[in-house]
C-alpha cells in the first residue's frame, strides 16, 4: 500500500458531521470485540458523535485536530489543554484523552504527526 500523506489541521465546526462518522468507526474498528453488552457499546460510541464533537470544540480549553488525507478524514486526536499534570497535581498540564485513526490510515505514522 502507498504511504498516505496526511494534511493535519485543527478541527472546525465544519468537521463535526465527518468526526461523527469517523469517531465511531475507528474505536468500533479497534474496541468492539472487547464489549459483550451492544447497548453499552451504543453509548460508548455515542461519545463520539457529532453532538459530542461539536460540544468539545465550544470548549475554550479543548483542541481537536484532524489527520485528512485527500478530502476525507482519517483519525483525529483531543487535547485538553491546562488539564491537572497527573504526575505533580498541578494545573498547566495538557491531557490528550483521544487519538484514533481509520484502520486503513495505522502503520503510517499518522498518529506521531497529529502528537506532533
Amino acid at each position: 500500500m502507498d504511504r498516505l500523506e496526511p494534511r493535519i489541521r485543527r478541527a472546525t465546526a465544519a468537521d463535526v458531521g465527518e468526526l461523527g462518522y469517523v469517531g465511531p468507526a475507528a474505536y468500533a474498528a479497534e474496541y468492539a470485540y472487547l464489549w459483550d453488552d451492544s447497548a453499552a457499546l451504543a453509548r460508548q460510541l455515542a461519545t463520539f458523535n457529532s453532538d459530542a464533537f461539536s460540544q468539545l470544540l465550544q470548549r475554550p480549553e479543548a483542541r481537536v485536530w484532524v489527520a485528512q488525507v485527500d478530502e476525507a478524514i482519517v483519525g483525529f486526536l483531543t487535547m485538553i489543554i491546562g488539564a491537572v499534570d497527573p504526575i505533580r497535581s498541578k494545573p498547566g498540564g495538557t491531557e490528550i484523552p483521544r487519538l484514533y485513526l481509520l484502520p486503513a490510515a495505522k502503520g503510517q505514522a499518522i498518529g506521531r504527526k497529529l502528537v506532533e
